[in-house]
């Protein structure tokens, strides 16, 4: 019995380890508008929630307030429209964060306290001059390394 048990318990997490090893894969489109993410796509893949949680601390803890990793930088570069030219909801499957959250069997919890659509001032600047909102991002975090 013991033997079967613990067989079970190394199936159950083998097939977990491949199930986030093959959503931090899932393409689904992030709708990235920038011509880089604040770091190389592999890494955000396997990362971002660390980046996320460790934001959060930073941000509620210790009144440390950066863009690097924020999720309002995410949400801004990364929400997609729908056909009529409307930011989706989280509720959407297809918005960004949706596809491999979903495909991993993992909650996002974090839009209960915060927007899943870009802030207005994002909305209203529209692709041509994203880039250079991420230029202006990635410099004053430089700066402030």
């Amino acid at each position: 019995m013991k033997k079967i048990v613990q067989l079970l318990a190394a199936a159950a997490l083998a097939l977990s380890l491949v199930a986030v090893a093959h959503a931090a894969e899932h393409e689904t489109g992030t709708g990235a508008k920038g011509e880089q993410c604040v770091e190389p796509t592999d890494f955000m893949r396997h990362n971002h929630m660390d980046l996320i949680r460790h934001q959060r601390d930073a941000t509620m803890r210790d009144g440390i307030r950066t863009s690097k990793h924020s999720l309002k930088g995410c949400i801004d570069c990364h929400a997609k429209q729908d056909g009529d030219g409307q930011f989706m909801s989280v509720k959407n499957p297809e918005h960004f964060c949706s596809g491999c959250h979903k495909y991993a069997a993992v909650s996002v919890d974090c839009f209960q306290c915060h927007t899943s659509k870009p802030s207005e001032e994002r909305a209203k600047l529209g692709n041509a001059t994203i880039n250079e909102t991420l230029k202006a991002q990635i410099a004053e975090v430089n700066v402030n390394e």
